[in-house]
C-alpha cells in the first residue's frame, strides 16, 4: 500500500497535526501486521475479513479514517464509513459457554491457547495486545500492555490468568527470546496468533470471536459494578465514550443495580411519610 515513511512524509507536507500523524501511522502499522496490503482490493479484503470477525463499526471507522488518507495520498477512491448504530447490543459469552471454552484445550498447544484466552477474557486484551506481550513486561501480578498508537498501561493479572500463564511457561518453546507467545519457528506469526481462537471456538463448539472475549471483560466488570471510568483504564480507552457502548444493561439489570445501592434506608425516607 504504501510504506510508513513515505505517508509519514505526506502526512507532514499535508500540514496534519503531531497527534493526528501519531494515531495515522500506528493505525497503518497495525492494519499492515496483518498480511501485505499492496492494492485497493487488499484493503477491501483487509475490511471484509475484519466484519466477518466481528469488529464494531465505531472501531472500524476509526481505521478507515486512516486508510481514506493513504487513498488520498495515492489518489485512489476512499471508502465509504460504516454506520454507527447507537445502543447498539454487544455480544457477549455466557458463563456456560465460557466453560465450554475452557475445557476443551488439550495437549502443549492447549495450554498456550488457554493462556491466550486467559489474558481476552480475563485482562481484556485485545488480540494484537496479547500477540504483542514481551517476557519483560511482567512484573508480579502486573502486566505492561502495548495498546493502539503505541500507547503503554498497565493491567492486574488476576489469579486464574498468571495460573494458566505458568502452565503454558512450562511448555513454552523456547525459540524467540523476546515474546511470550512462540512456535516452533520463533515468534508467533500475527495471523496464525489471531485464528488460533477461531480454533478454539470450533473445537469448544461456542461461536465466539476473539473481541467476545473483551466484550465480556468490560460487561462483567460493569455490570459487577466497577465504575465506567476503572473499566476505560483497563480496557486502555481513549475516552469512556468508547467504553459507554458496554452499557447494555437490561432491565433486571437495571434494577438489581438501584437495589445493590439502596441497602439503608430509601433516600427519601426523611421526607416521604
Amino acid at each position: 500500500m504504501t510504506d510508513l515513511q513515505a505517508f509519514e512524509d505526506w502526512l507532514v507536507d499535508q500540514n496534519k497535526a503531531a497527534k493526528t500523524i501519531r494515531n495515522s501511522l500506528g493505525d497503518l502499522r497495525r492494519i499492515q501486521q496483518a498480511g501485505e496490503i499492496r492494492t485497493r482490493d487488499d484493503i477491501r479484503l483487509w475490511i471484509r475479513h475484519n466484519r466477518l470477525n466481528g469488529m464494531l463499526n465505531v472501531t472500524l471507522n476509526h481505521y478507515l479514517r486512516t486508510i481514506n488518507l493513504v487513498c488520498e495520498m495515492l489518489k485512489w477512491e476512499k471508502f465509504p464509513y460504516a454506520r454507527e448504530v447507537k445502543n447498539m447490543k454487544i455480544k457477549t459469552v455466557t458463563e456456560e459457554e465460557r466453560d465450554r471454552i475452557f475445557s476443551s484445550f488439550r495437549g502443549y498447544e492447549g495450554k498456550r491457547d488457554k493462556a491466550i484466552a486467559a489474558l481476552i477474557f480475563g485482562c481484556g486484551l485485545r488480540i494484537g495486545e496479547a500477540w504483542n506481550i514481551q517476557l519483560q513486561d511482567f512484573a508480579g501480578d502486573v502486566l505492561r500492555v502495548r495498546g493502539k498508537n503505541e500507547k503503554v498501561r498497565d493491567v492486574w493479572i488476576p489469579p486464574e490468568v498468571q495460573k494458566a500463564l505458568d502452565e503454558y511457561r512450562k511448555t513454552r518453546l523456547p525459540t524467540d527470546e523476546n515474546y511470550l507467545f512462540t512456535s516452533r519457528n520463533g515468534r508467533m506469526k500475527y495471523e496464525y496468533f489471531r485464528q488460533r481462537m477461531s480454533r478454539v471456538a470450533a473445537r469448544s463448539g461456542v461461536r465466539f470471536h476473539n473481541h467476545m472475549a473483551r466484550h465480556t471483560f468490560a460487561t462483567k466488570l460493569l455490570k459487577d459494578g466497577v465504575s465506567i471510568v476503572s473499566v476505560s483504564k483497563l480496557l486502555g480507552h481513549a475516552s469512556v465514550k468508547e467504553t459507554a457502548v458496554y452499557e447494555h444493561l437490561d432491565v433486571q439489570d437495571a434494577f438489581k443495580e438501584v437495589k445493590r445501592t439502596r441497602k439503608g434506608p430509601f433516600f427519601l425516607a426523611e421526607v416521604v411519610k
